[in-house]
């Protein structure tokens, strides 16, 4: 089986996680912002045009 790298530059996970539910068309995410989900919560800030937090 090949590999197939998928990054060609270094990110955070946060960033990574993101960039991923954008990829998979992810519209909406639920939660909670605080405590370990602030990186998260963070990422996503970045993506607010195409993944809505509530």
């Amino acid at each position: 089986m090949a590999i197939k790298q998928m990054l060609t530059e270094e990110m955070p996970a946060s960033a990574l996680v993101a960039r991923v539910l954008e990829e998979a068309g992810i519209e909406m995410v639920f939660g909670i912002s605080g405590g370990h989900t602030g990186r998260i919560v963070s990422g996503l800030s970045k993506y607010q045009n195409s993944i809505r937090t509530v």
